[in-house]
């Protein structure tokens, strides 16, 4: 065991020091807070105002609801369309917008005019204009309240937890489905990322044929096992300091940021992109998280993202084994140990839509697709104890068994060279004790 350790601290310090750790580890916040600060900055910076001149002669359009960015203006009614449109940038318009005699039935004839062509945003916003005064002219010809009127009312149905022998308790399908999403993603890029990771450090190895020297002092096994763990260990510790730094960067940007992201969202709220309704719907929805088991969902991550590291870094080292100088023979077996990642996390967005079917049950019952899928079910309250422990159980007779065989093939692959490796050899090597 002491050799063992002593390969993990060599696996675990080589990476922390390299360059390359502390620029990714320490970069990677900053680049999703510019991710979330983006928004904000275009907001910021000096955005094209469309000042538009409009010419009615229907006489119907009195008033258009301005924007921001987008204003309209309204000159003497006897100036001929003719003449606006020879001298609207004289007066400081971008554009001119001509509104022929139409009746608010039959409103065509429109003409949005620029000297350049005019944006996707700016022409679908002044139609939106044009449509809400017809409407408000046409609910006035009918006697009718837009606010009294409702045809077809918003209902949000309130979702919770009860049953025979249940507790009644909240539930909430917008956080469970956003907390799945999260944690099942986030143990998918571990798994690829990091078991890619070891089988590039097992490859390196045996290209420079170092580990010649080192398997006269330890057994493949334990270096082997070593690996796995020595940069399993450099994983956490990644995602320790992105869950710290993500806290601090977040707590920054809400004291740095707070007047800006006051006035984004007054903002949005005045383009018309969230109603005062929408922005309830918005906070109701994100208090909600509050109402998900944290520690259980928090300890069940940790499981599932250990253990499906182990089991499948496993995988990844027996595969770098089997490449040879070239460097291309191994690449034969990577597919066959990425493609159970590729399907699970096509089975969790199933999973997600029903995590109560059978496929979803099964799918987080197979270590091979457990790690992602179980995590991704969890925030979907009602999953019963029996079936975590039992998925808990296989993931990690599942981990011991994906060890004993690709220790198997890791003992022989890593010294053999020149030669290249047919999988009835490697399925030969599996079943030789």
């Amino acid at each position: 065991m002491h050799k063992v350790w002593l390969i993990i601290q060599r696996e675990y310090i080589t990476r922390v020091r390299k360059r390359s750790f502390l620029v990714l580890t320490l970069l990677t916040p900053l680049g999703m807070a510019a991710i979330i600060l983006l928004p904000l900055l275009l907001y910021n910076l000096d955005m094209e105002t469309q000042r538009i001149l409009v010419k009615d002669d229907s006489g119907y359009f009195g008033h258009l609801k301005d924007t921001t960015g987008i204003y309209f203006g309204f000159e003497d009614p006897a100036l001929t369309r003719d003449s606006l449109e020879s001298v609207y940038e004289d007066l400081g318009y971008t554009a001119f917008l001509y509104i022929p005699n139409v009746k608010p039935g039959d409103p065509t004839g429109l003409e949005l005019m620029a000297p350049r062509q005019v944006s996707m945003v700016t022409k679908y916003y002044v139609e939106s204009a044009l449509e809400s005064s017809i409407e408000r002219i046409n609910l006035e010809r009918l006697g009718l309240d837009k606010q009294e009127l409702k045809v077809r009312p918003d209902i949000e149905l309130e979702t919770g937890i009860t049953g025979k022998g249940r507790m009644r308790r909240a539930g909430s399908a917008f956080a469970a489905t956003v907390v799945g999403y999260f944690m099942g993603f986030a143990i998918y890029v571990v798994l690829l990322i990091y078991g890619t990771m070891v089988m590039r450090g097992v490859m390196e190895e045996k290209s420079s044929r170092i580990v010649e020297v080192i398997i006269t002092s330890v057994k493949p096994f334990q270096l082997m096992l070593g690996k796995i763990l020595g940069i399993g260990a450099v994983g956490l510790t990644q995602f320790s300091v992105w869950m710290v730094l993500g806290a601090l960067v977040q707590g920054l940007l809400g004291l740095v940021f707070a007047e800006e992201l006051h006035q984004f969202r007054m903002i949005s709220q005045q383009d018309g992109l969230e109603t005062g309704r929408e922005m309830e719907r918005m906070a109701k929805a994100y208090s909600s998280f509050g109402d998900l088991p944290v520690l259980r969902l928090f300890a069940v991550f940790s499981f599932y993202f250990l253990g499906g590291y182990l089991l499948y870094s496993a995988l990844f080292a027996a595969v770098g084994s089997l490449t040879n100088d070239d460097g291309g023979d191994g690449q034969l077996y990577v597919f066959p140990v990425t493609l159970p990642i590729i399907l699970s996390i096509i089975l969790m967005i199933f999973v997600i839509q029903h995590p109560n079917s059978r496929l979803a049950f099964w799918a987080s019952i197979i270590p091979l697709s457990s790690p992602i899928v179980m995590p991704a079910r969890m925030p979907f309250i009602g999953v019963l104890n029996w079936e975590v422990a039992l998925s808990m159980g296989l993931l990690v007779l599942g981990f011991i068994a994906s060890t004993a065989l690709a220790a198997r093939v890791y003992r022989t692959g890593i010294l053999l060279y020149g030669k290249k490796i047919l999988p009835g050899e490697v399925w030969r090597w599996l079943w030789h004790r």
